[in-house]
């Protein structure tokens, strides 16, 4: 009798046991999804509002949730009161999904964001339980992924500038040569903004491991996905990039002089800071380096554009059209080809530029395209009347799911469809929760601002470029699967 007693709590401690490893297995095979957050995805169809489609990262959240089930009572123990306090957010917005002007949209939503802050919670668990081994690992898997999709970029350009159609090299449509005279790849993400984000994460992730163990083949890595991330041609990503970058050095600095000051030495804290700034100019090679090779592709590409008209035209484009060192014959006024009909360009979207141009033909750009900036601080600014347009959407926002919907409503001869998103997370967060979502939201993040790292602060950046939780879960699932390994090996080294 008392060993059938005791049968029960045994099989419980079984499935816990073997959820655990299920989450191991999962996690390990999250960076491989995020990169797959494109191709392939399962269509299902749609309405006026949405496209819906299921995406590899989108299945890899329901089953580690599920898997992750049987962790709830100890989280609950152990973190209850952390555990509610990051609750408040997703449970307004899930709560906003009865007043939301779209509420089918709204409800996938919902359910998207309770599983990923479900799911962030249960990745740091599961990392913080882990052994050394697990971590070291993890570490190994997520380097060698990254390193795979970063030569799928390189190759994608490659079999662009040698002919192959997109349905070989997977490039979208705005991303072949036809566009600036060289290839920007997308991997196997919808569009190369995408790409750009994925790479912040590892690329930050190799430089700490570069400062923490000054081993040269960080620092090559450190190098190659930053050439990559140039490679992308994302201006987003890029500005993200360098401004976190500047402020991780700000704050290596910083704490350098507060090492020196309490110990009375100059030299205290001196090699760290040192190895940081060594990379500088390994960013700028690598910068000169994606430069060239931009430059060969023009060369050998499809277009007559030749590497020095490629190389100012992409110097033109990331400098928002400041630095315009193009020869004359290609800096037109309106930055735009002759004999190329851009007025039905939405260019705020890489799959919407046309593919016009034939060999030996002219780009259709050839520099600085003003209108994708455009378009997206004026959705930004269609977003901010909306919310002010009653002080009930000020307060508490048209909803959630339902930005598209509520722009489309407000200015209908001017989006064309209730589909388009706003392409400001901040701007689309306040037009759908209103201030109450973000009084929630600070509520729920503030025991974590004080520990922000560049990884963070480079994705709080790119929200300012896109908006949407199906193609950005790489934002709140790499800061943790990275940044949880490196405190926890911090702190047993100490």
């Amino acid at each position: 009798m008392r060993s059938q007693k005791l049968q029960p709590s045994n099989s419980l401690e079984n499935v816990v046991k073997f959820t655990t490893k299920l989450q191991k297995f999962l996690i390990f095979l999250l960076p491989a999804c995020l990169f797959l957050a494109s191709y392939p995805q399962i269509s299902l169809g749609g309405n006026d509002s949405m496209n819906l489609e299921l995406s590899i990262p989108e299945i890899w959240l329901v089953f580690f949730s599920v898997a992750s089930l049987f962790k709830l009572p100890q989280i609950w123990r152990k973190y209850r009161k952390l555990f509610l306090r990051t609750a408040i957010f997703p449970l307004y917005a899930v709560l906003s999904v009865c007043w939301s002007a779209n509420h089918l949209r709204g409800l996938l939503t919902a359910g998207l964001l309770i599983l990923l802050w479900y799911s962030v919670w249960n990745v740091v668990l599961v990392l913080l339980d882990a052994e050394k081994i697990y971590r070291d690992k993890l570490r190994t898997v997520f380097l060698s992924t990254t390193a795979i999709f970063a030569v799928v970029c390189w190759l994608q350009c490659i079999l662009d500038v040698f002919g192959a159609g997109r349905e070989t090299s997977l490039l979208c449509l705005g991303c072949t040569s036809e566009s600036f005279g060289f290839p920007h790849p997308n991997g196997l993400t919808l569009e190369p903004q995408f790409m750009g984000n994925l790479l912040i994460a590892p690329t930050f992730y190799t430089f700490n491991l570069y400062l923490k163990r000054h081993q040269k083949k960080y620092l090559a890595l450190f190098a190659f996905l930053t050439s990559t991330l140039f490679l992308t041609f994302s201006r987003g990503a890029i500005y993200a990039f360098g401004v976190a970058f500047v402020a991780r050095l700000v704050v290596e600095y910083i704490q350098t002089r507060q090492v020196q000051r309490s110990t009375g030495s100059r030299t205290a804290g001196k090699s760290k800071f040192g190895y940081s700034l060594l990379t500088i100019p390994v960013i700028i090679l690598s910068f000169a380096f994606t430069l060239t090779m931009q430059g060969v592709f023009a060369e050998l590409g499809p277009t007559s554009t030749d590497f020095v008209s490629a190389t100012t035209g992409a110097i033109h484009q990331l400098s928002l059209g400041k630095i315009d060192l193009r020869p004359e014959r290609n800096a037109t006024p309106e930055n735009e080809p002759q004999d190329t009909d851009t007025s039905a360009i939405d260019v705020s979207s890489a799959e919407q530029l046309p593919a016009q141009a034939t060999t030996h033909s002219l780009p259709v750009f050839d520099g600085y395209v003003a209108e994708s900036t455009n378009v997206r601080v004026d959705l930004t600014n269609k977003a901010l009347d909306a919310w002010n347009d009653s002080p009930r959407n000020s307060v508490f926002g048209t909803g959630l799911g339902s930005a598209g919907t509520a722009l489309y409503q407000k200015f209908p001869d001017e989006m064309g469809t209730s589909k388009e998103i706003v392409q400001n997370e901040y701007a689309s967060l306040l037009l759908e929760l209103g201030l109450l979502g973000y009084i929630c939201l600070f509520i729920s993040i503030f025991p974590f601002i004080k520990k922000i790292s560049a990884i963070e602060l480079s994705y709080l950046i790119t929200l300012c470029f896109f908006s949407g939780l199906p193609n950005a879960f790489h934002v709140y699932l790499f800061p943790p699967l990275v940044r949880t390994p490196e405190a926890e090996d911090a702190k047993n080294t100490n």
